[in-house]
């Protein structure tokens, strides 16, 4: 009897604590980005434009791909503009620490870094786009977003691009952003 108490307790309290567990699980997945869990997110991230990289890459329909597995499968390991707002070999150009520390090839690794930590930090990742630089110089979208660069980021794409908003610092003011 007291067993089947125990057990009866024992289950009342893990049903309980299993909402708990499953929304600690979740966070710890989507908080540190597995291999498969970033590369499923492409299409839906800043890192990926379809009619960008269409445009500047025309070679991929002869693949009988689509723009996004191109990319994944192949542009990638080229270290192809992917984004307006992000260029691995840019990005590793500007990060030149990043690239001492994981290759300056490794566009993937790269790319995950950018993704995880180079948005949140505002790190440069394209010649024609610089978010510190969009957020200082788009002083209404600073008062909405104060330094949430990856809803500037998104702001811009969604709709700052056709704004023609100020993107980029001119070359000799440049460094200042990095």
């Amino acid at each position: 009897m007291m067993n089947s108490i125990r057990k009866y307790i024992w289950e009342k309290r893990m049903y309980a604590l299993f909402p708990l567990l499953l929304t600690v699980l979740s966070f710890t997945s989507f908080s540190i980005y597995s291999l498969t869990e970033w590369e499923t997110a492409w299409d839906k991230l800043p890192v990926f434009e379809e009619k960008y990289y269409e445009r500047i890459n025309p070679d991929f329909e002869q693949s009988n791909m689509s723009a996004l597995e191109h990319w994944q499968k192949i542009g990638m390991d080229q270290g192809r503009s992917s984004s307006g707002v992000f260029d691995v070999k840019y990005y590793l150009a500007k990060n030149p620490d990043l690239a001492k520390k994981i290759g300056a090839k490794n566009y993937r690794e790269a790319t995950k870094h950018w993704l995880t930590v180079g948005i949140k930090n505002g790190l440069s990742s394209h010649p024609n786009f610089n978010v510190r630089y969009y957020a200082e110089n788009n002083r209404d979208l600073q008062r909405v977003y104060n330094n949430n660069y990856e809803k500037l980021i998104m702001h811009y794409l969604k709709t700052g691009i056709n704004e023609n908003r100020p993107t980029a610092p001119t070359p000799a003011s440049a460094n200042s952003y990095r």
